[in-house]
């Protein structure tokens, strides 16, 4: 949590004293230096991974500079705002403007402010929803760090957002479980949970009860 403050100090003992790259440490602090929240990473992640998976590395490094090309080509020929650019390529405007200011000497363009404004009525809207930051963050093209923010100053919309939001998610794992099953009857639990998007660990970590309900042969052994 303090590792951007003033007692990042330390990283230099802690990742120097261990040789090579694969000291775990040193990949969970790069993470919290590099995303603002744990859906950026993911996001990332994903994109990423496929990229990877389908081009090889030489395809990852590829899109690295084929997003920066195109956001400075769709700035200079569209002459739209940086924010709305990130939107149109899928990445953070927190990251566009950093890009282009560190590489490209590009002015940083202000947001407009969001409270009191039309969108300040949507934002609230979708949080009482329970729409993830993630989702918001991309609909509105706003900072996924801001939203957490003002949820931080609302006590009461933070709570209906955070009831909301786990509802969704709740909903969510179990349809995922669900059509899981229905898609493999014949395979046992332990094979089920190996497949992707299965929707079981997340359950069995928040929604016991019900998951007990639904597989109860796997309680009685």
């Amino acid at each position: 949590n303090s590792a951007d403050r003033v007692n990042g100090g330390f990283l230099s003992g802690l990742l120097h004293k261990y040789a090579g790259r694969r000291h775990p440490s040193k990949h969970i602090l790069l993470m919290n230096f590099l995303f603002s929240e744990p859906d950026e990473f993911f996001d990332t992640y994903t994109t990423v991974s496929a990229v990877i998976e389908n081009d090889g590395i030489q395809g990852a490094q590829k899109l690295l500079t084929d997003r920066s090309a195109k956001l400075v080509n769709l700035i200079e020929k569209s002459q739209a705002s940086v924010t709305t650019v990130a939107e149109q390529l899928n990445i953070p405007a927190s990251e566009a403007l950093a890009h282009l200011n560190r590489r490209y000497g590009v002015a940083r363009v202000r947001q407009p402010h969001i409270v009191g404004t039309s969108r300040e009525g949507l934002l609230c809207n979708m949080l009482q929803r329970g729409v993830s930051r993630s989702e918001i963050s991309k609909a509105l093209a706003i900072r996924r760090a801001y939203i957490k923010d003002y949820l931080a100053q609302r006590p009461t919309l933070k709570e209906q957002w955070t009831r909301a939001h786990r509802a969704k998610e709740t909903e969510s794992h179990r349809v995922q479980l669900l059509t899981t099953l229905a898609a493999h009857p014949e395979l046992p639990i332990k094979q089920i949970r190996l497949l992707p998007g299965n929707g079981f660990q997340w359950l069995y970590n928040n929604d016991r009860e019900w998951l007990q309900q639904v597989l109860p042969a796997i309680w009685r052994r």
